[in-house]
């Protein structure tokens, strides 16, 4: 290798270390904590999520259709050593599992106001956090599938007081 392509090697490199992000901490989810809701295809959807505290977010999910509620998320976002680590588990009313152990989602991507969780595996996850205004949030979830295309639901919240009345 002569001396300039070295140079020019050692300058890209730089760069790039330079320019990369820093990795994400619980508190840049903040923007997370709140009660969001909204409608989507057709049914009632409610998140709640608690400020960052100790290393972790935690939040909750109900859908309701009908005047009823017809199923419930529990979530977590904790710190841990690799990053960020999102994980969830599905319940229907009564509390009765709709999953055998949580799915796990790393985050694969971060910037203020969006954060981005995924899981391993041949049939990908995802999920896109993003603060869309101080009272929007929208949480796109994507699922790849066999024939290698993605769906995509999204979830179009906003800000709503703690003690609502759903009639």
């Amino acid at each position: 290798m002569t001396a300039h392509v070295a140079s020019w090697t050692v300058l890209w490199v730089t760069v790039a270390i330079a320019s990369a992000a820093p990795p994400a901490r619980i508190q840049d989810l903040d923007f997370l904590a709140g009660r969001w809701g909204g409608t989507v295809e057709g049914f009632q959807a409610d998140e709640i999520w608690s400020p960052a505290a100790n290393g972790s977010l935690m939040g909750v999910y109900r859908e309701m259709r009908d005047g009823k509620t017809t199923f419930f998320e529990f979530l977590t976002i904790e710190q841990e050593e690799s990053g960020l680590v999102l994980r969830l588990r599905h319940f229907k009313p009564g509390m009765k599992p709709l999953d055998a152990e949580a799915t796990v989602f790393n985050m694969t991507a971060f910037t203020s106001g969006k954060a981005v969780f995924e899981t391993a595996g041949k049939l990908p996850v995802r999920m896109t956090f993003e603060q869309k205004g101080p009272d929007k949030l929208e949480i796109l979830l994507e699922h790849k599938r066999e024939n290698g295309e993605w769906t995509h639901e999204l979830f179009s919240y906003t800000r709503q007081p703690i003690s609502p009345r759903y009639n």
